[in-house]
């Protein structure tokens, strides 16, 4: 209820008893005045005002409980909300769920991948120019054509993200639900361990001794999108941050995972560099390295991570998983008693089973917001918005990498070890803006503007608003001047600001759902990324391939392009406090409740 109508409330509840108090007095002076000649009417006075003061006593009684109950109606949410944050607050500290330790494990995984990064790929245009390599005749020397080479790695990467992308549209939205049946732990656990096995097998694809194979190489590194893929990583990890911290800290949690991931980003190529350098050109040690590290992050997460999903949310979760299982079983028997051999039956079965197919994208349904109690569907929109602009800035950023390396070893000559440098570079660039930067930002507008728990605010808008523009300024920097690599570092450190969008477009959309379903709705989030990144990347690489031999600044200008709609997205969002409205109303027709009561109560 709102203050106005509750202080209303306050104003009629204390006139009233200022009427009954003087009505009171009256009637004791009246038994006063009459006590000794009349003593039928006194008894008569008396019965009235023990009746007044009766009235009195249960109106005051009513208005303290209303008061108790508006006190308590405000405080819902926020209980709520605690009551997610503060419950791991008595365990030991040994057990107890921490960003802290979930830092150090993305750590490790982040780590392993930057250090297989770059060696993978000098390895396999190592690979190819010795496969496609043939005899000068001035020098009689066998070289490879640079260009040809730039074009088949160009292919492979673009089949090879075709192939991941598809896998990990299939496999990301389950690692969501699977978490919420089975823990956050134990699935990041499992995610390692395929990733381990997938880099064994990639490395040895990728070895001098092992024959040349175009699409040995495609599939090995395919392998690890069965893990969901780093976006799937993201969500699961997203997951735990939000079962232990309440929703105004939520942005700066994302952004201290994320900012970890980044600076190991940073750190792991550098690293990986100096270890070529120190071993005299060794670039097959980061590989093995990385393995080991993948390996050991399998094995912390599933003996040493504590898990924050609560036993009664995943014994619901594997109950209703379990009915959905039992209903699609009995469908498919009544199919089978209800049709004999033939087309009825085949069209039966292919309908159920196109069905089942689809409908491990059903959790994307989350995502598409029911209407509010009122009718509105200003938060279904907003939530659409959110997700168009992260994947428009993901098109201009993350999607943009490996054609943004290759176009640095064609311009550029870099090799494996300037290659490390810079991915570092952009890394660390990233890290401090989330780590340092964005906290600090954050605070700065939250002094400004009121946050909302349960829906966008202005926090979250200005934060998005003001990345989409830097890296709209950056790409065109690198645009309409590349022909030194000092552009490109200027490009990348205006980019890195984009940086603040994710967590912020997370946080925002993980306001609109219940606690329980945390993992579906990152699980969609993850889903709609993988399909970005089965899109734009090869189709970036298949732009960057057809044009190097006369444009090879031609790939930027399609992110440019999805930055600037991304910008012009950010300025149609609104703040909106649909949540509160609905309250209101409700308020409203409790109020109105209460006030016939009084009514009927004076008659």
């Amino acid at each position: 209820m709102s203050k106005q109508s509750r202080y209303g409330s306050q104003d009629r509840l204390s006139s009233d008893t200022n009427q009954e108090s003087s009505i009171s007095t009256m009637n004791k002076k009246k038994l006063s005045h009459f006590s000794e000649s009349s003593i039928d009417n006194s008894d008569t006075v008396e019965a009235e005002t023990n009746q007044t003061t009766s009235l009195i006593s249960n109106r005051c009684a009513d208005y303290a409980n209303t008061e108790e109950n508006i006190v308590e109606g405000e405080g819902d949410v926020e209980e709520e909300e605690a009551s997610s944050a503060s419950v791991w607050v008595e365990t030991n500290w040994n057990k107890k769920p921490t960003c802290l330790l979930l830092c150090f494990l993305m750590f490790l995984i982040c780590l392993s991948d930057m250090l297989y990064l770059t060696p993978s790929i000098t390895l396999t245009m190592a690979k190819v120019c010795e496969n496609i390599k043939t005899e000068n005749e001035q020098t009689g020397k066998y070289e490879c054509d640079h260009t040809e080479v730039q074009t088949i790695v160009s292919d492979i990467q673009s089949a090879t993200l075709i192939i991941s992308g598809l896998v990990t549209t299939l496999v990301s939205l389950k690692w969501g639900n699977v978490s919420d049946r089975i823990g956050r732990a134990k699935v990041l656990g499992f995610m390692g361990l395929i990733k381990t096995i997938s880099n064994l097998l990639r490395t040895v694809a990728i070895l001098p001794q092992v024959e040349y194979s175009k699409w040995f190489i495609i599939i090995t590194g395919s392998l690890q999108s069965f893990a969901g893929g780093t976006f799937a990583f993201m969500a699961v990890a997203n997951c735990y941050v939000s079962d232990i911290t309440r929703s105004e800290d939520r942005t700066v949690s994302l952004s201290m995972v994320m900012g970890t991931m980044h600076a190991t980003m940073g750190i792991g190529p550098t690293l990986g560099s100096i270890l070529i350098y120190l071993t005299g050109g060794n670039e097959l040690l980061p590989l093995y390295i990385s393995i080991v590290l993948v390996f050991l992050f399998s094995v912390l997460s599933s003996t040493v991570l504590p898990e924050t999903r609560k036993g009664e949310d995943m014994t619901n979760s594997r109950k209703k998983h379990q009915k959905e299982k039992e209903e699609r079983a009995q469908s498919k028997a009544t199919i089978y008693s209800e049709t004999s051999y033939g087309l009825e039956r085949f069209r039966r079965l292919f309908k159920y089973y196109l069905f089942g197919f689809f409908s491990i994208y059903a959790p994307m349904k989350r995502l598409w917001l029911k209407p509010t109690r009122s009718g509105s569907l200003i938060p279904r929109y907003t939530v659409l918005m959110v997700l168009a602009i992260d994947i428009l800035l993901m098109s201009s950023t993350v999607a943009l990498g490996p054609s943004m390396i290759l176009f640095n070893t064609f311009m550029y000559k870099w090799t494996s070890v300037e290659l490390g440098y810079f991915v570092s570079f952009a890394g660390l660039s990233r890290a401090v803006i989330l780590s340092g930067i964005s906290p600090k930002f954050i605070d700065f507008l939250k002094k400004r503007y009121k946050t909302h728990s349960k829906a966008i605010d202005k926090v979250d808008i200005v934060t998005m608003r003001v990345a989409m523009i830097f890296v709209v300024a950056g790409l065109s920097i690198i645009v309409s001047k590349n022909d030194r690599y000092i552009y490109m570092i200027l490009c990348i450190s205006l980019s890195s600001f984009g940086a603040i969008c994710s967590p912020t477009v997370q946080s925002s959309v993980i306001k609109y759902c219940s606690d329980g379903d945390t993992g579906a709705y990152f699980g969609g989030m993850a889903l709609l990324r993988s399909f970005v990144m089965l899109v734009m990347p090869a189709l970036h690489l298949k732009i960057y391939g057809s044009s190097v031999g006369y444009k090879p600044d031609l790939v930027f200008y399609v992110p440019l392009v999805s930055a600037i709609i991304g910008s012009f997205l950010t300025l149609l969002l609104r703040y909106h406090d649909e949540r509160s409205l609905s309250n209101a109303s409700a308020s409203e027709e409790e109020e109105g409740s209460e006030d016939e009561e009084v009514e009927q109560h004076d008659v």
